[in-house]
């Protein structure tokens, strides 16, 4: 393992026990990954191939059945402020206010008051919301909501951001939108970011790599690097040829796992075409379930 890297996942395997005498579920086998400092690390895999059971074990809210995981080259036993999670529900304390919001994480970590509200309102406009800070969650929008619900993950300022399907919920333009916004986060504080999605394309426009799993039990199949955008507008990164390469690349090592977790034939995108085409047929997958 690379002394380097900020996060090493080591062996790692999760059973857990199904109903019925002797049944056990293998949801994870044999994970290894390292996560460089201030990479941003996408998941990608099919439905029920332990994704979110990984996210778990990295924030600690569950143990491995063997092998570890380490930050800093520290095990990680349980959840700690050295990351920060991001799920698809906001999970707002709907009798607070967005700078309260954020402040609640804080006074758990013993910060004062009187910094408390200053690093409430600085992560607020970090995400573009320091006009709202004393609106509460009924009075946001669905993107407002996640936009604080990252903020506030990044308010604690944790090594490692630990995002699962954040935008999963949200309406395709709005999604779109936070991409672009979680990007320029992302370049602006230069933390480590895992990022679960279902969907290839906002895989490719917000990863560095692109970890593939495999059908359960989940194994990492592939890493794809993707190229970088730089701080190109979201629509020339999607039009670029490179955009659309990436594309087929990760959905070609998806495919099969698809087919065998979802028990039908999985048909491949026209090759030589436009990027957006690709996209399309990523989102037809999202549709149907296909890809989770």
């Amino acid at each position: 393992m690379s002394t380097e890297a900020k996060l090493h996942i080591d062996h790692v395997t999760k059973t857990f026990q199904a109903r019925g005498a002797g049944q056990s579920l293998v949801a994870v086998q044999d994970v290894n990954l390292e996560i460089q400092d201030g990479e941003f690390l996408v998941i990608v895999g099919p439905s029920g191939c332990g994704k979110s059971t990984l996210l778990d074990i990295l924030s600690g809210l569950t143990l491995p059945s063997s092998g570890e995981v380490l930050i800093d080259g520290k095990p990680i036993t349980g959840p700690g402020p050295d990351r920060g999670i991001v799920f698809q529900q906001y999970a707002l304390l709907p009798w607070r206010t967005a700078a309260e919001n954020l402040e609640f994480g804080l006074e758990a970590t013993g910060v004062a008051k009187t910094e408390r509200r200053e690093r409430a309102l600085e992560h607020l406009e970090l995400v573009g919301l320091a006009d709202f800070a004393d609106s509460y969650p009924h009075q946001l929008s669905g993107g407002m909501k996640q936009r604080v619900a990252i903020a506030r993950s990044l308010a604690t300022d944790p090594e490692l951001l630990i995002m699962d399907e954040p935008f999963g919920a949200l309406d395709a333009l709005t999604r779109d939108a936070l991409q672009t916004q979680l990007r320029a986060i992302w370049k602006r504080t230069g933390k480590t970011i895992v990022f679960v999605t279902h969907g290839i394309d906002e895989a490719v426009y917000l990863g560095q790599r692109v970890a593939v799993m495999s059908a359960r039990p989940g194994r990492i199949k592939a890493l794809v690097d993707i190229p970088a955008w730089d701080d190109a507008e979201a629509a020339e990164v999607r039009a670029d040829p490179e955009f659309g390469r990436s594309s087929q690349v990760v959905w070609e090592q998806l495919r099969d796992e698809i087919a065998t977790s979802q028990g039908f034939s999985a048909t491949r995108p026209e090759p030589g075409r436009a990027g957006a085409r690709r996209v399309g047929r990523t989102r037809e997958l999202e549709e149907a379930g296909s890809v989770a």
